[in-house]
């Protein structure tokens, strides 16, 4: 579920442990609230705390009813879609490299399909993904835990 704040930016949570982890490293990603079920990764209380707000909860349970039926392994991390950057930003950035792997894809529906994709892509080294605005999902929770931390 998506909810847009007063920044005109959407959020939505993010669960399960290598989304999750990933997501806090991606210095890219606006990170809002992380909670955490207790006695479940106590370090990342000390590691985050300055950086961003942390709850420990007895349980993840259907106060996020929308996360209930997901594998969310006791973390869920409430972010904002990854600003993505437009074809002019995207030519200077190649233009400054001699080699780059880019895979183009099209009218992929299914964001854990794209998911996979994206975490495939990373392994062959692929640097750069181009989707269409439009026949394309837009970033989802679902699509984040299929790239198993790719994202």
């Amino acid at each position: 579920m998506k909810k847009q704040n007063n920044n005109g930016n959407f959020n939505y949570y993010i669960y399960g442990r290598h989304a999750v982890l990933a997501a806090l490293e991606n210095s890219e990603r606006q990170k809002l609230l992380l909670l955490l079920e207790k006695n479940k990764y106590c370090d990342l209380i000390g590691k985050y705390q300055k950086f961003i707000n942390i709850k420990v909860v007895d349980k993840i349970t259907n106060d996020l009813n929308y996360l209930s039926p997901h594998v969310h392994q006791g973390i869920v991390l409430q972010t904002e879609i990854l600003k993505q950057i437009n074809f002019d930003k995207l030519q200077k950035k190649l233009a400054k490299k001699t080699t780059d792997n880019i895979l183009i894809l099209d009218q992929i529906n299914d964001p854990q399909n794209i998911g996979a994709i994206i975490r495939s892509a990373l392994a062959f080294g692929i640097e750069t993904i181009i989707v269409p605005d439009c026949h394309t999902p837009h970033e989802t929770a679902a699509m984040v835990k299929t790239a198993s931390g790719a994202f």
